[in-house]
C-alpha cells in the first residue's frame, strides 16, 4: 500500500481522503480507526459542559430549535445543528429524518412497517422510524 500526505492550506477543516481501487477489510479498519480518533463533542447538561466521545452517542435529534444527543443513559444539549453534525460524524451515523441522526452501532433491530417505513429500535430503548425521504440512504448504509 502506498501512503502519500498532501498539505493544503486552503482547507477550512482537516480532511482525510483515501483513494483505493477496491474496499478491503484493511481499508475499513483504517477508516474506523480514524473515525474513532476524532475529537469528542461537547454536550451541555444542567449548565455544565461535558466532553463525550462521539461513538458514545446513540442518536441526535432536534426539538424546539435545539439539538439533543442521547448516550445510553444521558441526554445532552449539543451546540451544533443536525446538518453540521452530519458532516463531521463517523460513517456509523446515518440521518433517518429531518430531525434525527442515529448511530447504527446501537441499533437493536429494524422492522418494516406496512406503510413502507423502517421502524428502528435503539439499544437505549428508544423507538424511532426512518422517513421515506431518507429510506434509500439508510438502506445503502446498511448494505
Amino acid at each position: 500500500m502506498k501512503v502519500k500526505l498532501e498539505l493544503d492550506q486552503e482547507l477550512d477543516k482537516e480532511m482525510i481522503i483515501l483513494k483505493t481501487k477496491t474496499q478491503s477489510s484493511e481499508i475499513k479498519e483504517i477508516v474506523a480507526y480514524i473515525e474513532q480518533r476524532s475529537t469528542p463533542l461537547v454536550g451541555k447538561k444542567q449548565d455544565k459542559n461535558y466532553r463525550i466521545a462521539i461513538n458514545d452517542f446513540v442518536n441526535f435529534y432536534s426539538s424546539q430549535k435545539k439539538v439533543f444527543g442521547h448516550t445510553k443513559d444521558q441526554e445532552y444539549i449539543i451546540s451544533y445543528r443536525l446538518y453540521e453534525l452530519e458532516e463531521q460524524l463517523p460513517h456509523s451515523f446515518v440521518r433517518i429524518s429531518n430531525t434525527e441522526i442515529i448511530n447504527l452501532d446501537y441499533v437493536q433491530h429494524f422492522q418494516l412497517s406496512k406503510s413502507g417505513l423502517i421502524l428502528i429500535r435503539l439499544s437505549n430503548g428508544h423507538m424511532t422510524s426512518s422517513s421515506k425521504r431518507y429510506l434509500k440512504k439508510v438502506k445503502e448504509r446498511l448494505l
